[in-house]
């Protein structure tokens, strides 16, 4: 598991970047990368693992039951990839091109985590350390951001819906629903069940530290992401309805609190909560507005336009601005077209069909976590979280999102390596 924690604290540690770079006045790319060799941190993770994979095929113990059609399906598509990247070579930026190689070979930490057994305690373990330490992280980035605001360190975006940090050299997305999911499913179960005084604290006040995120920073998803868990976790590990009706109620509360507490100082800079929360709940169902994919379906078009030249291979490592596309729009945000456009229906099938099977490892897992117990709750826990990054993948960029799709990789690895020891 070495190599997971330290895909796990890389992880983590981009998701503070942003707030160190803040604090330290710095450029945030000297944050993300290796000093001196200007090496993406999550690149060396990535190829940590396909080191430590190639290293152990001879000495680790394997899954009895691994999974070979997905292990061959993943090889099936590197080998399109490497293709994809000879014919696409040079088209676009080279630095571009090795970028966007690495984060599919992250593809890696599926055939890996379906090659060798781990443990099932050890699993759990550090699911559970994972949550406990992407607790501290938003702890501390959700009320830095807020801080921020208040003391105009802040800017808006999103047409003066959003508050980010202002920061040098931001030119990348680090998307956070996995982590979110996971932290927030978790801080419901530890508040419901017995644990440690310092474990409720630290979830309690992480809780309340996404609740702060919605607020100063609306978005549709996350919305939908928070409600969704919450309903689902009650309805999953809520035996009785006095306890669920108890555990909404408190949820309420806290945000009612939350208004209470800083509402006030939010509205002096500009920024009534209840006015955001209102101006958006109007805009996610007006569906008519032209603005109401905030362009994207400009840039989608441009995308699926560009693949009917290509349709079966797509164009590889190329770029949608090679096709059209105004280099400042971005790009398709949505992860079936943008994969369309690099991988044709060819790419995209296979890929798909790797994602198809292993959301239904998931779904098979779920009927043999029913006994009560633990490890059993945890591992729930994980597969409600993995469910979740559907969202950014349909509305985001994920396709090129190498440090939220190597911890979705992560998520769904360990789902099916618990499951396949499950079934022995």
């Amino acid at each position: 598991m070495v190599k997971y924690k330290f895909l796990a604290l890389t992880f983590l540690y981009i998701v503070i970047a942003t707030s160190f770079a803040s604090i330290l006045g710095v450029n945030v790319q000297s944050i993300y990368r290796v000093p001196f060799i200007s090496i993406r941190w999550i690149d060396v993770a990535i190829l940590t693992i396909i080191f430590i994979y190639f290293n152990g095929l001879q000495f680790k113990e394997r899954l009895y039951s691994n999974d070979k059609l997905i292990i061959r399906l993943c090889y099936v598509f590197l080998l399109f990839l490497i293709a994809q990247l000879i014919r696409s070579w040079h088209i676009t930026d080279i630095n571009s091109q090795v970028s966007h190689f690495i984060c599919n070979l992250s593809i890696f930490i599926i055939i890996d985590l379906l090659t060798f057994k781990i443990d099932p305690q050890d699993i759990v373990l550090f699911i559970k350390k994972f949550a406990i330490l992407g607790s501290f992280v938003l702890i501390f980035s959700n009320f830095f951001t807020l801080y921020s605001f208040i003391s105009g360190g802040t800017i808006f975006s999103d047409s003066d819906i959003r508050v980010a940090l202002n920061v040098a050299g931001e030119k990348e997305s680090v998307y956070k629903e996995g982590l979110i999911a996971l932290v927030y499913v978790f801080g419901l179960y530890i508040f419901q069940n017995k644990s440690k005084i310092w474990e409720k604290v630290v979830f309690i006040t992480a809780i309340l530290s996404i609740y702060v995120s919605l607020v100063y920073s609306f978005g549709r998803g996350l919305v939908f992401m928070i409600a969704s868990i919450t309903i689902i976790y009650v309805l999953v590990f809520s035996k009785k309805l006095v306890n669920a009706l108890i555990q909404v109620f408190i949820i309420i509360l806290l945000l009612v609190m939350f208004y209470f507490l800083f509402g006030n100082t939010l509205r002096q800079k500009g920024y009534d909560p209840i006015q955001r929360i209102s101006e958006i709940i109007k805009y996610s169902v007006d569906v008519d507005n032209p603005d109401w994919d905030k362009g994207r379906s400009f840039s989608r078009k441009y995308a699926i336009d560009a693949w009917k030249e290509s349709i079966w291979t797509g164009y590889g490592y190329d770029d949608l601005s090679n096709h059209g596309l105004p280099s400042e729009t971005g790009t398709a945000h949505n992860f079936i077209v943008t994969s369309l456009f690099h991988n044709g229906i060819i790419g995209t099938f296979i890929y798909l069909l790797i994602l198809l099977l292993l959301f239904r490892n998931s779904i098979k897992l779920w009927p043999l976590l029913s006994e009560h117990n633990y490890s059993n709750d945890i591992m729930k826990l994980l597969v409600i979280s993995s469910f979740f990054w559907i969202i950014p993948a349909w509305t985001q960029e994920a396709f090129w999102e190498k440090h939220s799709l190597t911890i979705q990789f992560m998520y769904m690895g360990l789902i099916s390596n618990y499951y396949k020891q499950k079934i022995v």
